[in-house]
């Protein structure tokens, strides 16, 4: 094993035991039935209904102070688990006297009830009191009507997180992440089809609490402190940090002991071949474990990425991914296969590894990993014509600086290389009048000179019907790169409302011939509606339409219909939805037309976007399906998430790297696979940042 490698593995290790103990639920991918990390207020106080104290969402975390005297602090939201269920929430902080305590409540609304004991009661609150290691059940007596108890059961340790696991004869207490021994016994079948409420609570005297992670999964057994196990048979549970270095293999091997077996299988690559497979396979272990299956690769050299529950795959920097959650029985299965290596060209490493450890145990204190790296050979035509040894193309010919065609050059690689040079030549430009131009309008407060809201004073809680904002960049601005904006525009917002339903507007948007530089970027008119709006549900919907009526864009007319429905919109905030569709009418920007169809996006969380184009065209068909994943550096990665076809073209995006603070204009990293009439190119760029890219036929 080389140095690099080895520097890989402890960098990887090094972050995931950051993420240790302490702050155990912060993964919300794990989350199934609930995730709640209370980084938004309005995402908060919609949600939740507050009693007996001050709530505030502070620094990322739910924090709770100000308690009236003599009562319970309550954040009561709905909760529906609808399977068994573990439930946990981080406990941040907590300060005031040496009796406070925080607590969970889960329980019904309904008529069907429980029976603990002989007593009919509506579910199971958990009360712990940190400061002396105490913890009590608590349920509501419903035909006596006053609290039942049984405790207190002492706990040890620090206690980083508290909650339940919910089955169908007990109710088990649960610390940092684990059930423990701690349980009562109860007939509470059919809970996961009538529970529907869910408290967190805090109390005592002067008492200041911080939570953070409210987290509901969907249960998984899993051994408590007497380390039995549930089968006979298979590979133990990890006691201690084992590393199983493994070489390149076409299939994955099984036989033997744990440094005996090789769970990877890359196919043909493995041995020279021109295609790549992701297999893996483990022997069954003797306790249900949880999987990470994680990738290093140089395309993206500043990015760890890990494949989640649905083998799509994931940035680190958004949180730890599980693959396989769980699980004791063997694996085999295959994530990819016969994955052309001429996407990606020589030199291109991919280092695949993979760690066990036991089920819901997050603290990377014991582990099983292997892994194994590939690194491909051959050779493919770079900028100035050179070919590297061990030439895995069939094309021939040179590419000038930025991939442009000569008089040897394929009818493909020609229409191909020639619009990548348009769009190479076009993006700085583009990039650098959309950051000024937002700049501008992000500054509005501040720039008077330049921007006018009327009225003057805007007060959510007491909204104008309309508002008007006013752009004036008379006949010249100049920007910080030294470009002049002149023009004019004027945004007019009417039928603005909030209300306990949902807010809304209607909008219009004149531009008056806005120039930079002497061009001109965007005159005419645009209007449409928007409304956000609050179901019975709770769930927040987005509708609404832009209609583009005799606008002009760089100098083309642009001119439309976008039709706009949105579901669940989670978290406006950071723009996290369920789902949202555009329909475009007939919408035309120059020559170019798209006639119908839909453009569905999906963001349930800030580490991941889905885009997928099912679009009619006047220059034929767009289907094409891409997935997004963000990193905290501000950077992405676009990737096809299945071979796609553009416009009579075949279409494949693998690991398209953006991020402008590593380069503003173009892309770092990444390939596209273009292929018509048996003809097939690829498009490779690196971070040299200068819109020069690689074609390899």
């Amino acid at each position: 094993m080389n140095k690099q490698r080895i520097l890989t593995i402890l960098s990887l290790f090094f972050l995931l035991a950051l993420l240790g103990p302490t702050r155990t639920f912060a993964f919300s991918t794990q989350c199934d039935i609930l995730f709640d990390d209370f980084s938004n207020s309005f995402s908060f106080f919609t949600t939740y209904t507050t009693r007996n104290a001050d709530w505030s969402i502070q620094d990322g975390t739910l924090t709770v102070s100000n308690k009236t005297e003599g009562k319970v602090a309550l954040a009561d939201r709905s909760f529906s688990p609808e399977a068994p269920f573990s439930v946990d929430i981080d406990l941040v902080d907590i300060s005031g006297g040496s009796d406070n305590y925080v607590g969970l409540y889960v329980y019904t609304d309904g008529d069907v009830l429980f029976d603990v004991d002989g007593v009919t009661t509506d579910g199971m609150e958990v009360i712990v009191y940190p400061n002396s290691g105490r913890v009590y059940f608590y349920y509501w007596d419903v035909l006596e009507g006053n609290w039942r108890s049984q405790g207190p059961y002492e706990i040890s340790g620090v206690l980083s997180s508290f909650g339940l696991t919910f089955k169908d004869d007990k109710v088990i207490f649960r610390q940092n992440g684990q059930d423990t021994d701690i349980e009562i016994e109860g007939d509470f079948n059919g809970f996961d089809l009538v529970l529907d409420r869910m408290w967190i609570e805090a109390s005592g005297d002067s008492i200041s609490a911080s939570f953070d992670n409210l987290c509901a999964r969907t249960y998984v057994p899993q051994s408590t402190g007497n380390g039995s196990s549930s089968t006979t048979g298979g590979f133990s549970l990890p006691s201690s940090k084992a590393i199983y270095p493994v070489s390149p293999a076409a299939t994955p091997s099984t036989s033997g002991t744990k440094s005996d077996i090789n769970p990877f299988g890359l196919g043909a690559v493995a041995a020279g071949g021109q295609t790549m497979d992701l297999l893996v396979a483990l022997p069954a272990y003797t306790s249900p474990v949880d999987i990470f299956l994680v990738l290093v690769t140089n395309l993206a050299p500043d990015e760890i990425f890990l494949f989640d529950a649905s083998n799509n795959i994931q940035s680190l920097s958004q949180g730890v991914f599980v693959w396989k959650s769980g699980v004791q029985s063997p694996i085999n299965e295959t994530i990819f296969s016969g994955l052309p290596t001429s996407l990606f060209g020589p030199g291109a490493s991919f280092k695949f590894m993979l760690f066990v450890v036991p089920a819901n145990d997050m603290t990377f204190e014991a582990y099983d990993a292997w892994a194994t790296q590939i690194v491909l050979g051959g050779g493919e035509e770079t900028g100035n014509g050179s070919q590297t040894s061990g030439g895995q193309g069939t094309g021939g010919g040179s590419s000038s600086g930025t991939g442009g065609e000569t008089s040897s050059t394929s009818t493909l690689k020609g229409k191909i290389t020639g619009n990548v040079d348009k769009i190479m030549a076009i993006l700085p430009s583009l990039t650098g009048f959309y950051d000024q131009l937002s700049g501008i309008l992000d500054g509005a407060t501040s720039d008077s000179d330049i921007v006018t809201i009327s009225p003057k004073d805007i007060s959510p809680l007491n909204l104008p019907s309309t508002i008007t904002v006013d752009i004036n960049f008379g006949s010249g601005y100049t920007l910080k790169n030294g470009s002049v904006l002149a023009g004019t525009a004027r945004l007019v917002l009417t039928n603005v409302h909030m209300g306990d339903t949902g807010m809304g507007a209607d909008f219009s948007l004149t531009a008056n011939h806005i120039t930079m530089d002497g061009s001109e970027v965007l005159d005419g008119s645009s209007s449409g509606t928007l409304s956000l709006t609050m179901s019975s549900s709770g769930s927040r919907n987005l509708s609404g339409n832009i209609v583009l009526t005799g606008l002009r864009v760089n100098g083309q007319p642009l001119q439309g219909k976008i039709n706009i429905q949105g579901t669940n919109i989670t978290d406006l905030s950071k723009g996290l939805f369920e789902q949202i569709t555009l329909t475009p009418q007939n919408v035309s920007y120059g020559d170019f037309t798209i006639t119908s169809g839909s453009v569905t996006i999906q963001r349930p969380s800030a580490a991941n976007m889905k885009v997928s184009l099912d679009l009619s065209t006047s220059e034929g068909p767009i289907d094409l399906d891409l997935n997004i994943a963000y990193s905290e550096s501000g950077g992405y990665v676009i990737s096809t998430l299945s071979a796609g076809t553009v416009m009579g073209y075949g279409v494949e995006v693998y690991g398209l790297n953006y991020n402008s603070s590593v380069c503003k204009d173009y892309p770092i990293g990444g390939t596209i696979g273009i292929s018509k009439d048996g003809e097939t190119g690829v498009i490779g760029f690196t971070n040299s940042c200068d819109g020069t890219y690689s074609y390899t036929e």
